[in-house]
């Protein structure tokens, strides 16, 4: 456990962030905003969680942190208008919520980053081609099936 986590900074910014959406919420912000809203600082929080926590190691926080970016928070930006079950009108901004703050809290208050080994200090230069070659490969991957799913969707209703 963090030492200070109630008062760290990192912690209660995120908190904040998400409870001032909700606030918005309150004074009538429409659900799609929230959603988007939601879903982009969730994003933002998982990619900052992943990048800082495991560096080149493969750990359980990672692949929450992952996880949860790729099956919640993205398809919570995708599907706002997109959904072809109920036209867009899922709400599904509490689920989106519930993930949003079980994430914040179990990165900040659960999980701390472990130092990194002294053996792998150095091999990151040596794979950084390769790491280069992965991110460009699926960042392709990712905007080739958003692309085409969108073709798919648009043949199937014509």
């Amino acid at each position: 456990m963090i030492k200070g986590w109630w008062t760290s900074p990192l912690i209660l910014g995120w908190l904040a962030v998400g409870v001032f959406i909700h606030v918005l919420a309150g004074f009538g912000l429409p659900r799609d905003v929230v959603q988007l809203m939601l879903g982009s600082v969730g994003l933002a929080h998982s990619t900052a969680g992943f990048w800082s926590h495991g560096r080149h190691r493969i750990s359980a926080p990672n692949v929450y942190l992952f996880a949860t970016g790729l099956f919640v928070f993205f398809p919570a930006i995708y599907l706002i208008g997109n959904d072809p079950i109920t036209g867009g009108q899922a709400n599904i901004v509490p689920a989106v919520t519930v993930c949003y703050f079980s994430q914040v809290i179990l990165m900040h208050v659960f999980w701390s980053p472990e130092p990194e080994p002294p053996s792998v200090r150095g091999q990151h230069l040596a794979n950084s081609a390769v790491t280069r070659w992965g991110t460009w490969t699926g960042t392709g991957m990712v905007a080739a099936a958003v692309t085409l799913r969108g073709e798919v969707s648009r043949t199937h209703t014509s």
